[in-house]
């Protein structure tokens, strides 16, 4: 087995722990989040190779950014979360300014269903709209490594930068609804 094919099985391992419910996916995530330096040595090289399995993609698919670079097809994904009244607030100040934009520092779980981004909505329902080419190397598509297969998965990575487009208060479930899209990298601009 070639030292290359090696990497690809150790990621998909990693990526396969990560989206079981255990610890491991609330350590790593706490630790992006509050920027924890101190879990650098335990979760770096781990995080690494997340990292770096979100960012993996064939070459068929890479000829298809090439190919598809100025006819960006898109995609729509879903993400429930809890997040304070401020950042709504911030959200909305920021809703349809290209000069504001939001990070998340964590590694981000999202769905193409709906209903099971309702299911860990507290008071916030993402709408993340996202460039498929353009942001090619910014997600990835669950498909065997995952032990929720039902869920439909794409994971962002972390660090992922987004515009908000539009924040909604949807009274019949009580939650606010953030429509967004994603930013890509500038570098995804020099393919």
């Amino acid at each position: 087995m070639t030292e290359k094919k090696q990497m690809q099985n150790l990621q998909d391992c990693c990526i396969k722990l990560y989206t079981k419910d255990s610890f491991l996916f609330h350590i790593v995530n706490n630790a992006l989040r509050d920027d924890d330096g101190t879990k650098l040595d335990t979760l770096g090289p781990y995080g690494y190779l997340l990292y770096n399995y979100i960012g993996r993609h064939t070459k068929r698919h890479c000829c298809l950014l090439i190919f598809y670079r100025n006819k960006s097809r898109s995609i729509t994904v879903y993400r429930g979360d809890h997040v304070s009244d401020k950042l709504i607030a911030e959200y909305r100040q920021g809703t349809d300014r290209k000069e504001i934009y939001f990070k998340w520092n964590l590694i981000v779980s999202t769905s193409f269903d709906r209903t099971v981004a309702q299911v860990f909505s507290i008071n916030i329902l993402y709408v993340i709209k996202i460039e498929r080419y353009s942001c090619i190397y910014q997600y990835i598509i669950l498909k065997e490594n995952t032990y929720f297969q039902d869920e439909r998965e794409v994971l962002l990575r972390a660090g992922i930068r987004f515009r908000i487009i539009k924040v909604e208060f949807d009274i019949i479930s009580g939650r606010h609804e953030i429509h967004t899209k994603i930013i890509p990298l500038y570098l995804s601009n020099l393919l």
